[in-house]
This record gives structure tokens, sequence and C-alpha cells, in this order.
């Protein structure tokens, strides 16, 4: 089951080193870097949640990837794919901001005055790593293909 991320990502390398379709005058610009985000934040929740819905989701989401591999087969466009996974790991860590963690001695405890029938908890995922991460991969997808589109002058 592992194998198969990696397998279907080195696929879709493979369609854009050797040019996709390669039409006459390949289609640039944000729609599809937009396009490439989609299929790489597809491809991430269906990696995260493998153990539960991700075996579901992806035969959609390698679909999805492959089918834009062969659309939008230049490189520079394909800096999307990192946007995506940074995102999906941005939202990993939206949905783990309340975390908190358990404290050191192992004794949790009301606070004094509570009301009857509240409960205390901890624990959970700490949300900082997964969004240093994602914010880190997404910005450097959206500089990168930004300072490349600058650079070659590329009208969208």
């Amino acid at each position: 089951m592992v194998v198969l991320f990696p397998a279907v990502v080195l696929a879709a390398a493979v369609i854009v080193w050797r040019g996709g379709r390669s039409p006459a005058a390949p289609r640039t610009g944000w729609r599809l870097f937009a396009a490439w985000a989609a299929a790489g934040g597809a491809l991430e929740f269906s990696f995260l949640t493998a153990f539960t819905v991700g075996l579901l989701v992806l035969p959609a989401a390698a679909g999805l990837l492959l089918w834009v591999a062969h659309s939008a087969p230049r490189p520079t466009e394909a800096t999307g794919f990192v946007a995506g996974v940074g995102t999906t790991l941005m939202l990993v860590a939206f949905l783990n901001r309340d975390y908190t963690p358990c404290p050191e001695h192992g004794v949790l405890s009301l606070p004094a005055g509570s009301p009857p029938g509240a409960s205390v908890s901890c624990g959970g995922v700490d949300p900082m790593p997964w969004l240093i991460m994602g914010g880190a991969l997404t910005a450097f997808a959206l500089l990168g293909y930004t300072a490349v589109r600058a650079l070659h002058d590329v009208s969208a």
C-alpha cells in the first residue's frame, strides 16, 4: 500500500519529464498551477488518511494527478503540487488548533468553580510542526513559481 503513493508521483514525474501531450503552444498560468495544487492536496489527503478513507480517495487523487501531469506537463506549473501538499498540512494544523499539552506530573484537575459535569482533557496533535512545514512548502512553491514566471516574463 505504501508503494502506491510514490509510484503515482513517479508516474506523474515521468509524464512531465517526457512532456505530456506537448501541444504546439503549451498552456501556462495560475489556473494550471492551481490544478497541480489540487492534485497535490488530494494526494496528500489520501496519504494522511490512508488507514481510513485514504484508499478510497487514492484512485480519484491518482487520476487527477496523472490527468494534470498529462494536461499541464510544464515543471513550472508543477510546483503547484508542492503548494497543494503544504496547504493540506496547514489544514491539519488548523484542525488541531485546540491542542492542549498534558501536564508533566500526569494529574488532570478541574479548575475551581467549574460547573457540574465539566470535564478536562489534554493531548492531541501539536499543530505547530504541521503549520511550519505547510507554510514553508506553500510559500516556497508560490515564491518559486512567481520568480520563474517573472524570469521568463510569461503572461497569464
